[in-house]
């Protein structure tokens, strides 16, 4: 095998030099820093550009490209067509690979995987042993934690906190300071945002909408054109779709299924097995409970 790099001592480091001309380098050119040449792939075309660092048990390989002030150490891996850049971090077990790009101050570490053709930039934290992949984007200061996974083409953004093993997928948006937490999944088109807490096995699904400080917890399902908002909390085994709304203080729970044009507001509660629909309107201090069906006229 020809080599692509030689390298000189660089105070603790090792300066990688071009030995031939491959992709964007040229011989002669200077790259970045390495620990040792277990680093950096003598294949391929991976390189690390001029400030750009490689430390410890890290490898680089493929087609990989680490350069501006990123870092990669402890048994982290970038390979196949991968970009780190910025002041981005891959860090202990961390793997990033395929086509996704980590940048600016984004933090890949543990466990954390970031492939397919996924961007994760901003200050974001990737961790534990979670999942960013496909088309996904993750930015802003949200954190991927547990055993999280962003894909497809999900857009998580501004402060939210994905946890647990919560999924987010399809073309649904996270974003604001929401919280997706427990077995929760976050699909369809839906989105999810300001201080929205979605937790435990909830579905939010199709083009459903939780936002303001509303709450989804338990089994719940929350799908259609349905929106939460407000102070609302949907829980329980309880089912809110087509164009329901639930929003102000009121709460849905237990078996409770509120569909149509309905709407729950106020302070008022629908609960047990309470079928709520048409064009009904729940509000001020109601309690709808049991079998009770409230078709509007």
């Amino acid at each position: 095998m020809e080599k692509k790099y030689k390298t000189v001592k660089e105070g603790d480091m090792l300066r990688i030099i071009a030995l031939r001309d491959f992709a964007d380098v040229k011989k002669g050119e200077k790259g970045g820093l390495i620990e040792k040449e277990e680093n950096l792939s003598q294949e391929g075309d991976c390189w690390v550009y001029r400030d750009a660092k490689v430390s410890e048990d890290a490898y680089v390989g493929g087609n990989a490209k680490i350069y501006d002030n990123a870092q990669v150490f402890g048994d982290a891996c970038v390979c196949e067509d991968a970009w780190v850049y910025g002041d981005a971090v891959v860090a202990r077990s961390a793997k990033v690979f395929g086509w996704a790009e980590v940048c600016e101050s984004a933090h890949v570490c543990d466990n954390a995987q970031v492939f397919g053709e996924a961007r994760v930039y901003g200050k974001v934290y990737v961790r534990d042993n979670a999942q960013v992949s496909g088309n996904a984007s993750v930015s802003g200061k949200v954190a991927v934690r547990g055993d999280a996974k962003v894909y497809e083409e999900a857009c998580v953004c501004e402060n939210a906190d994905i946890a647990d093993n919560a999924q987010i997928y399809g073309k649904a948006r996270v974003y604001g300071e929401a919280e997706v937490r427990g077995r929760a999944k976050i699909h369809g088109e839906a989105h999810v945002y300001d201080k929205a807490k979605i937790y435990h096995d909830t579905n939010i699904c199709d083009n459903a909408s939780v936002y303001n400080d509303a709450t989804v917890y338990g089994h719940a399902q929350v799908y259609d054109n349905t929106q939460i908002y407000g102070n609302a909390c949907v829980s329980g085994n309880a089912e809110v779709c087509g164009k329901a709304k639930v929003y102000d203080n009121a709460k849905v729970y237990g078996n409770a299924w509120v569909y149509g044009n309905a709407m729950v507001s106020n302070n008022a509660q629908v609960f047990g097995h309470a079928l709520v629909s048409g064009f009904a309107r729940v509000y001020g201090e109601a309690r709808v409970l049991q079998s009770r069906n409230l078709p509007g006229s």
